[in-house]
């Protein structure tokens, strides 16, 4: 499957349908699969938002090992029977950053937050155990990159601070509080 790559300046992430191949830039790469993930045959597509209409992140965790990006949006499109993946980026075990939803779309990761919120999950279960160094420096450097592109330190959250769940576990929420 041929990839697209982005190596971060952020307003590649920010603007919808985005058709570059890839884009230079001395920061950190991310690989945008948005177009490559399912959707859902009969559902329309996710809504779209003005940037402006966006007020934080929202961390989460897959609550899995040993799944992809590709894996989350099948569940998400299979069992919830979502139009595409629930985040808009996801960060997995080895630090590598995925692009699944551009940041106009309002996904479906903070029940009655969407459309303020930018979802970014980790995969893996974060309840017993800490995520990998890798993934905290991605997260680390994604949220940095969304704070210069927007021009403000969005507050960074966790998918707890929304609803009653114990997402995205105790060493991720411990380690986001940071940001705050």
């Amino acid at each position: 499957m041929d990839k697209k790559v982005l190596i971060l300046g952020l307003g590649l992430l920010l603007a919808s349908n985005m058709s570059a191949s890839s884009v230079k830039k001395e920061q950190i790469t991310i690989h945008d699969i948005v177009d490559d993930l399912p959707k859902h045959p009969s559902k329309p597509p996710y809504s779209k938002r003005q940037l402006s209409q966006i007020q934080a992140i929202s961390v989460h965790h897959s609550d899995s090992d040993n799944q992809t990006a590709y894996d989350h949006a099948n569940y998400h499109v299979g069992h919830h029977e979502w139009p595409g993946i629930a985040y808009h980026i996801v960060i997995e075990y080895d630090g590598e950053i995925y692009l699944t939803n551009y940041f106009d779309t309002v996904s479906y990761h903070t029940k009655n937050n969407n459309t303020a919120l930018i979802g970014i999950c980790l995969s893996g279960d974060y309840e017993h155990k800490a995520p990998s160094n890798a993934q905290l420096d991605s997260l680390d450097r994604i949220i940095e990159d969304i704070r210069l592109e927007l021009g403000w330190d969005i507050p960074v959250n966790g998918h707890r601070d929304y609803r009653n769940t114990t997402c995205p576990g105790d060493s991720i929420y411990n380690y986001i509080q940071r940001y705050n």
